[in-house]
């Protein structure tokens, strides 16, 4: 029952737990048979021996954990720092978008409501494109706002929560709504 919680539910997944516990269980084994097998080295005490031994090794343990940890410090924080970087790209980029598409939107007195609302359209769809691409990357279910679904058909909406990434179909739609509007 133990195993099959431990390593069946997959409560290890991503963790470095099962390879650490089987290379040590392994060294521990290895060292104990050199141990019996070479058996006592010196004329000295055990107590002596193992008081002389217990300083070098703790020093070396010390010294690789210090290491490691630090080494694996600075691998999370770089990945954090590339991740934030690359969001606020992505952030930059579809706001320059957007951005553009206004630019280039008609500016003629007939042509206004329909540009009103292809740009209210737009910065929906880029505002929702937006939340479920950080919503595709937490592992944590939190909750954001995004705008309002105001003029969204209720169908797209419904088939929209139902889809399995919703980041394309978004993307889909946007490019479907700049090349209807292209006039």
């Amino acid at each position: 029952w133990a195993v099959h919680y431990f390593f069946e539910q997959h409560l290890w997944r991503g963790s470095v737990v099962p390879k650490t516990l089987a290379w040590s269980v392994t060294a521990a084994m290895l060292s104990f048979v050199v141990c019996k097998a070479l058996g006592p080295a010196m004329e000295e005490t055990p107590r002596q021996i193992l008081r002389s031994d217990m300083k070098g090794t703790w020093s070396m343990y010390s010294f690789i954990m210090g290491t490691l940890i630090v080494f694996r410090l600075n691998q999370g924080y770089a990945r954090y720092w590339e991740c934030a970087t690359c969001l606020t790209q992505m952030r930059a980029k579809w706001f320059n978008a957007v951005s553009n598409a206004f630019a280039f939107c008609s500016k003629s007195e007939d042509k206004q409501q329909d540009v009103i609302k292809f740009q209210q359209a737009m910065v929906r769809l880029v505002s929702w494109l937006y939340y479920a691409a950080l919503h595709q990357l937490e592992e944590k279910r939190l909750v954001s706002q995004i705008l309002d679904t105001d003029g969204m058909d209720p169908r797209r909406l419904q088939y929209l929560d139902e889809c399995a990434d919703q980041v394309e179909v978004l993307l889909q739609w946007t490019q479907k709504l700049v090349i209807l509007n292209q006039e």
